[in-house]
């Protein structure tokens, strides 16, 4: 009798073992059904417990690895469902974008786009163009190298960065047939960039040697500190514990504006450059920047990254580390340029005065945003450029200005 119950018991657990995995998976596609007709209907999706965890803060080791893996310029690890995204087997669940960690809960919370997957490595072109001298509009091209010293990138217990990381990063500019006007307060980037660079025609190199006290940006240096040393300020490596690095974020913008006022750019259109910008390019192919298509005059252009969120104040911004654009290039007309170097210099006084700081991102994201903009009143708009190819979050704008010499 006893025998009997027991083979009844298991037959009765085996049921219903079977039926809970059946209404499981009845759920989990009830719920992926519901997330297709809110994505067609331009809703945000449903989150799953583990996105859910992502947005606010409690991301898992995997993910926090992998922000550090990112930052390193590594590709990160794949996880079975975004390794099904990259070769074109998604399933119709949102991806969570991994680097939005410690986000602040907001009240009253609009509906958002997702976020998509960034890959670094990921060269967003799917073919090369040549240069066409009757079609292209060539660009004057500014870039810059400041010693910042030796400081810790990311989440990495022993990832740290220094001037051997961006000489190693620096080789494209070997083969960029541009004007290049390059800042400097290192002697060892000095001779890099003369070196790379000496194949090329003399009159497209102009090293320039600066002292980080005599600038606007490094002269911040003591009240961004100051943000920093509070216990309570979020710290993202180096974004918000550097304060050197901060400044030579802002520095990019002081030397572009420096390049035109002293006349060393003399073309119509001028680029700001990031050195690692094409680190991930192997082709070893002369090549030109060009005025990207559909460019409007009136605007400063930039790689989109991510869709802004609509409530978001300054503070959040800034201590979520929350990107709109990304910095490592951006393009204008001189006169265009120039006004809207002004805007930027404003708007991070008038930030620092708020007690905020981060990097340029961040400023740039506050500039544009309705809870701010209206303190700064920009007087120039941005043209954004956002990448269509999978993976690709921070160079696509870059790769449409890339065209091959012959």
């Amino acid at each position: 009798m006893a025998a009997r119950l027991t083979k009844a018991g298991r037959c009765w657990v085996f049921q219903c073992v079977t039926m809970l995995v059946m209404l499981l998976v009845a759920m989990r596609y009830l719920f992926i059904a519901r997330n297709e007709s809110r994505q067609e209907a331009g809703k945000r999706p449903l989150e799953t417990p583990r996105e859910r965890s992502i947005l606010h803060g409690k991301a898992s080791p995997f993910i926090a690895r992998n922000e550090s893996r990112q930052e390193a310029g590594k590709r990160p690890l794949e996880t079975p469902r975004e390794r099904s995204i990259l070769h074109g087997k998604a399933s119709p669940v949102r991806v969570v974008d991994k680097k939005k960690q410690n986000v602040k809960p907001v009240s009253g919370h609009p509906n958002r786009k997702s976020k998509k997957l960034c890959v670094e490595g990921v060269i967003p072109l799917n073919k090369f163009v040549q240069y066409d001298p009757d079609v292209d509009t060539d660009l004057a091209v500014v870039s810059a190298y400041f010693n910042v010293g030796r400081f810790k990138k990311g989440l990495t217990k022993d990832l740290y960065f220094n001037v051997k990381t961006y000489t190693n990063w620096a080789g494209a500019f070997s083969n960029l047939y541009n004007p290049l006007v390059f800042y400097t307060d290192s002697d060892i980037f000095e001779n890099i960039i003369r070196t790379l660079r000496i194949k090329l025609p003399r009159n497209l190199t102009r090293v320039i040697r600066v002292n980080q006290t005599s600038m606007w940006s490094f002269k911040l240096q003591d009240r961004i500190s100051k943000i920093y040393h509070d216990p309570n300020y979020p710290k993202f490596y180096p974004n918000t514990v550097v304060p050197k690095y901060s400044c030579a974020m802002h520095a990019k913008y002081e030397v572009v504006e420096d390049a035109i006022l002293k006349k060393y750019v003399t073309s119509d259109y001028v680029t700001w450059l990031d050195v690692g910008y094409f680190r991930y390019l192997k082709r070893n192919k002369l090549f030109k920047l060009v005025v990207p298509k559909s460019f409007s005059d009136n605007t400063v252009a930039f790689n989109k990254l991510h869709h802004p969120d609509p409530v978001l104040e300054p503070e959040v911004i800034f201590k979520n580390n929350s990107l709109y654009v990304g910095g490592g290039m951006f393009i204008g007309t001189q006169q265009t340029m120039s006004l809207f170097i002004l805007d930027y210099r404003h708007a991070s006084e008038v930030l620092l005065h708020m007690g905020l700081s981060n990097s340029d991102q961040q400023v740039l994201y506050a500039m544009y945003h309705s809870t701010f903009q209206s303190r700064v009143n920009p007087g120039v708009d941005l043209q954004l450029y956002k990448s269509n190819i999978v993976g690709d979050c921070w160079f696509y704008l870059g790769f449409q200005c890339y065209r091959e010499l012959h």
